[in-house]
């Protein structure tokens, strides 16, 4: 085992380029590894804690006396500051700082992770202003001006990573053909340099080990310059996906969803008012704007000398990694949703919404306001009503400084997702029969699950549209998920609202009382009165006889529902909250015994009987002892969607 030569300090070790930097550091016992991070707990600050050699120190990176205890007993440092978090300014200020502070405990090499000059290059023409790029490229200008002695110091100098095809540079379904996948860019026809991030990290640690070769040198890495068309070429080539690529404008671009907001400020760390930090729309125009004029080179000939074992192609990539072109987190920002997550909310958790109407817009609301998740995606096939929903939306998220973020997203993307909300589908219009209205809804549903999938193995589908159940059963059949991961909202609010007027006549909170409606949601299903109570009573002893008769109670809570429809169309705030309640259940492993929507073995369709909901959908159902008259319409329930399902499928 060879004598360790030192402790390598990371700042920047559990973000996309950090933790391969870690690994390749501590793949043997050559260097100890301390990573500064500000959440110990994250899941790459546990992973990396695994390694043997690797401590984890807890700090803020952007704090001096946090600093001055992390460079303490080091020999070495890679520092890769976060110009996404802090803005140009600051990163400009922190990695010179860095650097001096490196000098002042005696460290024997200073590593940067760079990026290249955009401005610089481009003559200072400001269509190439990238403050991202431009920050970390001046601090290289200002150590490409410091002395190798006493004290070494290199510069890596990054590109585009390529596992960022897997997330902001990922392809979306054609909506005219989903089978085929859109790699979109405003690229023109422009070779662009991307970077396997395991090679990115081999390159760190060979100049750790090659001093007399990396002192003073500013390396360009990439793994190939190559064009969106070439790379679609090979896309198809190793999956045989059919794939296409599609040149955009930069208006364009940012209409395709990556950012949820193109006018927020690239800095959401310090305060936004400060004028010097770039928007969003500006910093990523001057961005693809550097790529598209080929403004930077690499010297592949130096590359293939310094790491022979790199991988040379994207095509070699994609066939080493298996890349199918699914979605998946990547960049740090991405998956701490651009903010601190606060309350309970699930680390790096995404629910997608499809269908952004009345009720899929409600949804997003109650989820953002109960920061539900980290992210919430919308997604129509109406690009200007999603991108208008999440404009209104995005004003909530700042307004109530909520954990949740909410962007424009893709059918691709939400099989991806944590949970996918489908509340897609149309409403009964005048003159239309109900059944052209569920053949109508049932098309939508096959067209939405179709350009979703393949869907991750883990992901949760909640069916809200009507025919809930209907549709559940046939997101059921089409998905290919476990019958635990297929839900739909059911009898949930129909329950709810019984609750409350029951609430209301006997006078006690609606937490209180007990009570499910079950069944085949509409007018077969039934209420479990025989097991109602309230604080544990039965309900019939709980209240005198006159307080409610059964029957008017279930009426008048069907002619609630059918009023709200007929003012508005939907029950958008109602069904939003409870969609709202069965995220926060499945997310946060809540355990709650919700009555939705789910297959049932016995009768060969989906409908609502109480389960327990979790982090993997369905835990348990629970066996109620319903009376038999109840056990009977339940039953009748179920036969006459069976029956309905069999006439669907005779008229196909």
């Amino acid at each position: 085992m060879p004598v360790s030569e030192g402790k390598v300090l990371v700042i920047g070790g559990t973000g996309a380029q950090g933790v391969p930097v870690v690994k390749a550091f501590a793949s043997d016992s050559k260097y100890a590894v301390r990573v500064l991070t500000r959440d110990a707990s994250s899941s790459s600050a546990t992973e990396l804690a695994s390694i043997p050699g690797v401590e984890i120190f807890e700090g803020d990176s952007y704090d001096e006396p946090t600093l001055c205890k992390a460079f303490t007993g080091v020999e070495y440092a890679f520092v890769n500051t976060n110009g996404f978090a802090i803005g140009e300014k600051t990163e400009i200020y922190w990695g010179i700082r860095m650097y001096e502070l490196a000098r002042e405990f005696g460290l024997k090499h200073f590593i940067y992770a760079g990026l290249e000059y955009a401005s610089k290059l481009g003559n200072f023409d400001p269509k190439y202003r990238c403050g991202h790029l431009d920050g970390k490229a001046k601090v290289t200008d200002y150590l490409s001006a410091q002395p190798t002695s006493p004290m070494a110091w290199s510069v890596l100098t990054s590109c585009l990573y390529m596992e960022g095809l897997s997330e902001v540079l990922a392809p979306h379904p054609d909506p005219d053909n989903p089978g085929t996948l859109v790699f979109a860019a405003p690229l023109g026809t422009a070779k662009c340099p991307l970077i396997y991030l395991k090679d990115y990290g081999d390159y760190a640690r060979w100049m750790l080990d090659t001093p007399s070769r990396s002192n003073g040198l500013v390396l360009h890495v990439a793994t190939e310059d190559i064009s969106w068309k070439d790379l679609t070429t090979a896309f198809t080539e190793v999956t045989g996906i059919k794939s296409v690529y599609k040149d955009v404008t930069l208006d364009e671009y940012f209409k395709l969803g990556a950012f949820a907001d193109p006018e927020a400020k690239v800095g959401h760390s310090v305060t936004h008012n400060d004028p010097t930090l770039f928007t969003i729309r500006e910093n990523f125009s001057g961005f693809w704007n550097t790529w598209k004029d080929e403004l930077t080179k690499r010297d592949y000939k130096l590359l293939d000398e310094i790491l022979p074992t790199r991988v040379k192609s994207v095509k070699e990539w994609m066939e080493k990694t298996g890349y199918r072109g699914e979605s998946a987190p990547v960049l740090k920002d991405y998956r701490d949703g651009a903010q601190i997550p606060s309350g309970n909310i699930k680390p790096s958790s995404r629910i997608a919404i499809v269908g952004v109407g009345q009720v899929g817009s409600a949804a997003a609301y109650a989820l953002i306001l109960g920061s539900v998740a980290t992210e919430v995606l919308l997604v129509d096939v109406k690009v200007d009503l999603r991108d208008g929903q999440v404009r209104d939306l995005s004003d909530v998220t700042y307004s109530r400084n909520s954990g949740t973020s909410v962007r424009a997203g893709t059918h691709h993307e939400a099989g991806q997702c944590d949970i996918v909300v489908i509340t897609a589908g149309s409403k009964y219009s005048t003159g239309q029969t109900g059944i052209d209205h569920k053949y109508r809804n049932i098309a939508t549903i096959r067209s939405a699950i179709k350009a979703m999938k393949p869907f991750r193995s883990d992901t949760i589908l909640l069916v809200v549209a009507n025919p809930v159940d209907l549709l559940t059963c046939l997101a059921q059949e089409l998905s290919g998920l476990p019958a635990s991961q297929v839900l739909g909202s059911g009898t949930f609010l129909d329950s709810v609202r019984l609750r409350g007027l029951l609430a209301d006549k006997a006078g006690v909170a609606a937490n209180s009382i007990d009570l499910y409606v079950l069944g085949v949601h509409g007018d077969s299903q039934a209420v479990a009165w025989s097991t109602a109570t309230i604080a544990g009573a039965p309900i019939d002893k709980s209240l005198l006889h006159n307080t409610f008769n059964h029957t008017e109670l279930e009426n008048e809570c069907k002619q609630k529902s059918e009023s709200i429809l007929h003012a508005k169309g939907a029950t958008p705030f109602g069904t939003g909250s409870t969609i709202s309640s069965i995220c926060s259940s499945i997310l946060l492993d809540k355990r709650n015994v919700r009555p939705i929507s789910h297959f049932q073995q016995e009768f060969g369709c989906c409908f609502s009987l109480p389960v327990v909901l979790g982090r993997k959908g369905i835990i348990k159902a629970i066996q109620m002892p319903l009376s038999k008259g109840e056990n009977d319409d339940i039953a009748r329930s179920a036969q006459t969607l069976n029956g309905m399902i069999e006439r669907i499928k005779e008229n196909q």
